[in-house]
């Protein structure tokens, strides 16, 4: 299966308008005119009391994590093989599952990440376990993504709109993307995607075995990839580009594995065979393109002895995830959202805790969900619109 990819030409200037609705209807919704009853009896009494108090909320239900540390005045040297003493000193990412989830086959061949950062620039870090060594296109901006390739997703400031997606073969080609919204968060037309835009990427890859050469057989390939802090916010609503100690981002990691055949002493792929899609947050689909489900970077200037992952926002996007979902399988089936939260399928425990309070507007076309945070109440409220857009005011 093959995850699509569109682009335009130039670069264009997103609007930073922060209205509760967006206009993003192809056509006028159909009156909403039904009367509903609720389709649940003591809906909230399903909540289980465990998971309902605010001292469990703030953590609960985590995608993956890592947290990356500053390199406080030491280097690395990219030549992709990730033996900087700046790279031992520091944990692996768990390793990557099938894209879909824990319930699907795992990866027959393994990969893991590192990541580190300076004050102006981001390090990624990647082995991935390899025994045939292919790659066709020669020139950065080649298409990659329609070989095996290790990309890297990123959203700078939390938005889920603007994020940036980076990619790189074993040849050493790479491909960088900015994404003003996911493409499905943006069905009237395909300009989600901004071709020019320039990560100002520092790269090497290296491998023991032999490139292109079927003889040569080996294990591994591994990629180093440094991105400027500048390039990664441009179309952001970030004022610094360096990110705060303690601060996280939404990443997500992968790799396709396509399959190929040997004919004449040579690789050839088989556009037949499924391809493998592996990744180090769960996605529960073959679409990369889902910000809302990547897992989580914590950026830390220093390393304690005990460090965990601690976001203090995350149980707040939490139940903004849980009602935007809710109102597109709403939309699936009625098509169009609603204002009612309570006729939405949300996670009971999203609506009976003490841990945020939670509503929602609606028009039809668009929606805006709007969570307080009761755990944390000096937080900002939360807000997320139907096409994924969060803001926090």
């Amino acid at each position: 299966m093959l995850i699509r990819h569109f682009a335009i030409g130039e670069k264009e200037q997103q609007s930073g308008e922060q209205a509760h609705f967006l206009d993003t209807r192809c056509s006028a919704p159909v009156p909403y005119t039904e009367s509903h009853e609720i389709y649940r009896q003591r809906y909230l009494e399903k909540c289980i009391a465990a998971t309902c108090r605010n001292g469990d909320c703030l953590n609960a239900d985590l995608p993956r994590t890592y947290i990356a540390y500053h390199l406080n005045g030491r280097t690395i040297n990219i030549d992709g093989k990730l033996d900087d003493p700046a790279w031992v000193d520091v944990p692996w990412t768990d390793s990557f599952t099938d894209i879909r989830g824990p319930s699907f086959p795992a990866p027959y061949f393994d990969t893991k990440v590192k990541v580190r950062w300076d004050n102006e620039r981001l390090y990624v870090g990647a082995r991935m376990q390899e025994t045939d060594f292919w790659g066709t296109y020669r020139q950065d901006e080649d298409p990659v993504w329609r070989e095996n390739a290790f990309e890297v997703y990123a959203v700078p400031d939390g938005s889920l709109h603007n994020y940036k997606e980076m990619q790189i073969s074993v040849r050493n080609v790479s491909w960088d993307l900015m994404l003003r919204k996911a493409y499905m968060d943006n069905p009237c037309k395909n300009d989600s995607a901004v071709s020019v835009w320039d990560s100002q990427m520092v790269k090497a890859t290296y491998t023991d075995g032999g490139i292109n050469d079927p003889t040569k057989k080996g294990t591994f390939w591994s990629a180093e990839m440094s991105f400027s802090f500048a390039a990664l916010a441009e179309n952001t609503t970030r004022t610094m580009p360096t990110p705060a100690n303690g601060e996280a981002w939404f990443f997500i990691f992968a790799r396709p594995e396509y399959k190929f055949k040997i004919v004449n002493g040579q690789y050839v792929k088989d556009p037949d065979a499924p391809t493998e899609w592996w990744s180090w947050a769960n996605m529960g689909a073959v679409n990369l393109h889902l910000p809302s489900r990547f897992g989580l970077v914590q950026f830390l200037r220093n390393r304690g002895a005990n460090d965990e992952f601690f976001y203090d926002r995350w149980h707040i996007y939490r139940a903004l995830f849980d009602v935007f979902e809710a109102e597109h399988r709403f939309k699936a089936v009625n098509g169009m959202f609603i204002g009612d939260i309570n006729l939405l399928d949300v996670p009971p425990k999203t609506l009976a805790s003490d841990c945020v309070t939670a509503k929602v507007t609606s028009d039809g076309a668009d929606f805006d969900v709007e969570v307080k945070s009761l755990a944390r109440p000096s937080l900002p409220t939360g807000h997320i619109r139907a096409d994924r857009y969060v803001w926090f005011m």
